[in-house]
């Protein structure tokens, strides 16, 4: 019994050690055979039957056998629908997957008389930045099927490129102070090109979202300035108001981050 104590106490010595290394933020995840520069393949699919402009560019990575590359192909499933059954690295079979069910969904639609000249959805998914720790992919949905004017959407997503995790708000702490609300405050007035805290307040769709000013649904994307910040239309103001972007420098903004993000800088 004395033994088994003693052995233990040596496990659960050694796993505090472990859990000290593992919180030393000064400590650099290993990414193993992952470059430092991601090689990717530009693909680009476009529907030869459909009605109007179905396409979708793709920048895939050309080693499909790392963790990374099935994170990133799991995203791109998942942005274009979720409905690949294939490999996620299976990136050319994916791409026409969704691009024929689309076409398939549109020939339905304009089948009933509507000018199928108006159809557009064209979807980009390019990698955006990257230094040897992560790498960013930013898409750009461009969506019109008729009526006064289309849509163009953006999203994006942050993976590390030692086990390909995509990076969310979640690493951030959470904390919101005076500091951080001006922060982004300050980054909508750069957008916007306004000078006035009673100008921007007039911006926002709900006067609420003035005071506390919530984060993007889209992840944050970090790229070699800082981390971008991306809202939709109507996310924060009417459409006429474009979809505000900012970057804040990781200067101002590292103290709101958990060691796991400040580790990829």
């Amino acid at each position: 019994m004395k033994i088994a104590r003693i052995a233990s106490a040596a496990v659960i010595a050694a796993l505090a050690l472990a859990s000290v290394a593992s919180c030393d933020r000064t400590a650099k995840v290993d990414t193993g055979a992952v470059p430092a520069v991601l090689p990717v393949q530009r693909d680009s699919v476009a529907s030869v039957s459909g009605p109007g402009s179905i396409a979708i560019v793709l920048d895939a990575p050309v080693d499909t056998n790392t963790m990374l590359s099935k994170a990133i192909g799991e995203f791109v499933s998942e942005s274009l629908g979720g409905t690949w059954e294939g490999s996620c690295t299976d990136f050319d079979g994916m791409l026409n997957h969704y691009v024929a069910a689309l076409a398939s969904t549109y020939t339905e639609m304009f089948s009933e008389g509507l000018d199928d000249s108006d159809c557009l959805d064209n979807t980009s998914i390019v990698k955006y930045a990257e230094n040897e720790n992560y790498v960013s992919y930013f898409i750009t949905h461009d969506l019109y099927l008729g009526g006064a004017h289309g849509s163009q959407m953006y999203s994006g997503a942050t993976f590390r490129k030692a086990d390909g995790r995509r990076i969310g708000w979640d690493v951030f702490t959470g904390k919101y102070d005076d500091n951080f609300a001006n922060l982004l405050k300050n980054g909508l007035k750069q957008y916007w090109k306004i000078d006035s805290d009673n100008e921007l307040k007039s911006y926002f769709l709900d006067e609420n979202d003035y005071y506390s000013v919530p984060l993007p649904e889209c992840a944050p994307v970090f790229t070699a300035d800082g981390v971008m910040f991306v809202y939709n239309e109507y996310e924060l103001a009417a459409y006429a108001y474009g979809r505000p972007s900012f970057t804040l420098p990781y200067s101002q903004i590292e103290d709101y981050m958990m060691v796991t993000a400040r580790r990829l800088l």
